[in-house]
This record gives C-alpha cells, sequence and structure tokens, in this order.
C-alpha cells in the first residue's frame, strides 16, 4: 500500500445502480502494508454487519468523510493487484458513460479466467474421525466408501 492511509474508496458488489458509489471503509492494522488498489476485499454492505459482499479497493483516503460511520474491510481477497492503477481509474469513466456500477466496470475489465468461483469438495474423513457406520444409512456408506476410494486420485466436486 502507498503510504501509511487507514481508510479506502471501496465499490461494492450488487449495490444498487442509484446509490452506487466508492464507499469508505476502515482498513485494519494487518492489512494496512499488504493492501493495494485494485484488490479485492470482503466487507459488510447495508444496516448490519451480516451481509458481506465483496469490493475492490478504487483508492486511498487519508482521512474518513465527516458524519459517516465506517465500518473495516473484514478480509483481503487477493494478495496482488487484479488490474493496474492506470485500469483501476478507468472504472469511473467508464460508469459515467455506460450505465453499470463501478463494480460492474471493474469485473468486465478483469480477464473472465481471473474470477474466481467457489468450488465445493468433498472428501472423507480419516476412519478413526468418522462417525460409527452402523448410524449412516446405505446411501451414506456407499458415498464414504467411494470418497475414502478417491482420496488419493481426486475429490468429489459439486
Amino acid at each position: 500500500m502507498q503510504g501509511a492511509h487507514a481508510f479506502a474508496a471501496v465499490a461494492v458488489e450488487r449495490a444498487a445502480f442509484h446509490f452506487d458509489q466508492p464507499y469508505c471503509y476502515r482498513i485494519p492494522e494487518g492489512l494496512r502494508d499488504s493492501l493495494h488498489l485494485g484488490c479485492r476485499v470482503m466487507v459488510p454492505f447495508g444496516n448490519g454487519a451480516r451481509d458481506l459482499r465483496i469490493g475492490v479497493v478504487l483508492s486511498f483516503l487519508a482521512e474518513a468523510p465527516p458524519g459517516q460511520r465506517i465500518k473495516s474491510i473484514q478480509r483481503q481477497l487477493d494478495d496482488t493487484p487484479l488490474l493496474p492503477e492506470d485500469l483501476i481509474q478507468l472504472v469511473s469513466w467508464l460508469k459515467q458513460r455506460t450505465f453499470c456500477t463501478l463494480f460492474e466496470a471493474f469485473r468486465a475489465m478483469v480477464p473472465a479466467g481471473l474470477q474466481q468461483r467457489m468450488q465445493v469438495t468433498y472428501c472423507a474423513l480419516p476412519v478413526e474421525q468418522c462417525p460409527p457406520e452402523a448410524l449412516l444409512c446405505e446411501d451414506e456408506i456407499r458415498f464414504l466408501e467411494a470418497l475414502r476410494r478417491a482420496n488419493r486420485r481426486s475429490a468429489f466436486v459439486r
């Protein structure tokens, strides 16, 4: 991160178009040295802190805007920026000239292969950590046996 900024302006996914703007978030001490422009972060959004959304850091701020309740960035998702700084500056330009949000403008510039998707992987626990097979139904036992056979070769992905 450039300098010792304590706040970041973040474009948040799924923001309604008429509320779309860079939102100010506090950068936790542990992220101040590793966070860069163009890195994705998880941030609380809305009235409660339970709704976590992905955002992208658009700029750094020395001070928070007055009169705003500032929430903290929960975690950093990328070690390195997904886009260089000159492309990050284009995000606002793209939003102003097209009918999109800041985050949609960012996402449009990120190569498709870099956009991470969640992948659920199943694998079996070691035998000593599994429940007794007498408590499992027949289908669960077959599934567990298949997982144990596959553990060394691959895993089931949904």
